[in-house]
């Protein structure tokens, strides 16, 4: 988080925001308490008209894809979005609710699963991307997700850095602690409609609550709760904001950080650290999470050099320099051979290579493909080059020949 904070140029300020998913119910069960059974009735008769739900009552809900901000103004904007199948909320109750025709930041949408997937993660960043397009600008917007497997995709990686918006990942397991809407936003939302809920069951003379009446619910404690609500303290006390000097004493003793919080610098992740917040086995996209870092100044917030960077931004470059080549940050995870490694060179002797490889190609020469370089910067942010072309494959060998069986024929005796 301080890596891409320290992204933020000099004109801009930082905007953080956190999105997760969260399943709402539609039957909350009655809270226990005393029942008075009166004296000429039964008891047994009398605890049959309590309230109880079937199987597929309980089970039936949608999901909605809550979003907080830490500025109150840009919050009342953001896309908060119900998602149902067309078996919960029918056409009937969608256009009740206004459907596409909503003058608030509600979305509903109707669809063949209430399961969020990549598609609809893409459709979120487009969404975001095209509220918050006023403000381009003037803010530095930094997304905050966990780390769902439908969040991990690389063409939601793709879609937010066409946006110009930075990604962040909570690492797995740690959602209750580092992201702000599962640690302090969900439950006060749900206990409102909880208690809402059972007001709605008292008011009803069959003590039960249509979906219609659900979803207005939903959609009241969303502007009450979600819009209303100043969200900025959540994100310093889960330490993505404010350098982590306001950390929740909650997050402090799950850390044990009994006394002052250790340093967390702001230099380039490495790959074990990237690793350590991915699913194992996943694949990391790392170009499209990193594309935006090209575009900034990488020291504008630090007097200090990353330590990743130390050794590029300390030397000068030199055409034709045979110094050792450096190792980055991201060895062998550039492409899918293991014997790459990235070399420093200036633009002009890129530019150089790339001419002669040209030229060697148009002559019909064959020469031995160059390893990826790395074309540095201004700035001193090694950017890789596109690759060599690599050599034609050889032609397959030919099909062995059948073997020849030969059957000596036994000879005849007289």
């Amino acid at each position: 988080m301080n890596f891409l904070e320290a992204r933020c140029p000099a004109d801009k300020q930082v905007l953080h925001i956190n999105m997760d998913e969260s399943f709402i119910p539609l039957w909350w069960p009655s809270k226990v308490g005393l029942v008075r059974v009166p004296e000429a009735g039964i008891r047994k008769e009398f605890l049959r008209q309590e309230q109880r739900g079937t199987l597929g009552t309980r089970r039936r809900g949608l999901t909605l894809m809550a979003c907080v901000a830490d500025d109150p103004a840009i919050q009342r904007v953001l896309p908060q979005i119900i998602l149902a199948n067309k078996a919960v909320m029918t056409r009937a109750d969608f256009l009740a609710l206004g459907g596409h025709l909503r003058a608030d930041n509600i979305f509903l949408l109707r669809r063949k699963s209430s399961w969020a997937n990549t598609t609809t993660l893409v459709e979120f960043v487009e969404l975001l991307s095209k509220l918050l397009e006023p403000l381009a600008q003037q803010r530095h917007v930094i997304l905050s997700l966990d780390a769902c497997p439908v969040h991990l995709g690389e063409k939601v990686a793709r879609a937010c850095a066409r946006a110009k918006i930075f990604l962040h990942f909570v690492p797995g397991h740690m959602t209750g602690w580092l992201q702000p809407l599962d640690a302090y936003v969900f439950l006060p939302l749900k206990r409102f409609l909880r208690k809402e809920h059972h007001a709605l069951q008292v008011a009803s003379a069959t003590g039960s609550v249509t979906t219609l009446q659900n979803l207005e619910l939903l959609c009241r404690a969303i502007q009450t709760v979600l819009n209303e609500t100043r969200w900025a303290f959540t994100f310093a006390k889960c330490g993505l904001s404010c350098r982590q000097n306001e950390l929740g004493q909650r997050l402090r003793t799950h850390l044990r950080w009994d006394t002052e919080p250790a340093l967390v610098s702001a230099d380039l992740p490495t790959l074990n650290q990237l690793q350590a917040v991915w699913i194992s086995g996943r694949h990391i996209p790392i170009g499209w999470l990193f594309s935006l870092c090209r575009e900034v100044e990488p020291f504008a917030h630090h007097a200090s050099v990353p330590a990743v960077l130390e050794n590029v931004a300390a030397e000068p470059e030199t055409v034709g320099s045979s110094a050792a080549p450096v190792a980055h940050a991201y060895f062998g995870r550039l492409r899918s051979s293991s014997r790459m490694f990235v070399e420093r060179a200036n633009s002009g002797s890129f530019l150089e290579a790339q001419a002669t490889g040209a030229a060697s190609s148009a002559d019909g020469a064959h020469r031995p493909s160059q390893p990826c370089r790395a074309l540095p910067l201004s700035h001193g942010l090694v950017v890789l080059g596109p690759p060599q072309r690599l050599p034609p494959r050889p032609p397959p060998l030919p099909p062995p020949a059948a073997p020849v069986h030969t059957v000596e024929q036994p000879s005849s005796r007289r």
